[in-house]
């Protein structure tokens, strides 16, 4: 992966990070947290906050962003193990396959894919200032606000 795509992922996940810490501790009082992923392809949220309706009201999820910041990740991946019941609330409001994906996604073993689609899959990515444009923490926010 080159550098440039090294530095943006990271910052992604600094923000996210910084997000995350906005919310209230877990109910499971696992820590909420952001990290780059291994090939530098990804990001992996742990305890994303979910509206207060959902129980748990946190999801480990993933994100794709193998094209990014051309594209916005294509769906999020929810992870399965241990949480059918609130991924099957999840689905009520998204199409959501496990161990499938549609639109160019890649399937990921363990996940179910949740078909959520940013900006009509644009990405308005500013690159001298990532706050001010879109960008993946935006992506999660509008994702979460789906589900309220």
């Amino acid at each position: 992966m080159n550098y440039r795509k090294t530095q943006i992922l990271n910052w992604e996940a600094q923000n996210i990070q910084r997000w995350l810490g906005e919310f209230t501790e877990t109910t499971s009082g696992r820590p909420r947290r952001a990290r780059v992923g291994h090939s530098g392809e990804y990001i992996v949220v742990e305890a994303l906050p979910l509206p207060d309706r959902y129980r748990p009201d946190e999801l480990d999820v993933v994100l794709l962003l193998d094209n990014y910041p051309a594209l916005p990740p294509i769906g999020v991946y929810m992870l399965t193990q241990g949480n059918e019941a609130l991924v099957k609330q999840i689905a009520a409001h998204f199409y959501a396959y496990r161990d499938k994906a549609f639109h160019d996604a890649a399937a990921v073993p363990g996940y179910t894919w949740a078909c959520y689609h940013y900006q009509d899959n644009h990405m308005r990515y500013n690159a001298s200032a990532p706050n001010r444009g879109d960008n993946v923490q935006k992506f999660l926010a509008a994702f979460c606000a789906e589900l309220a």
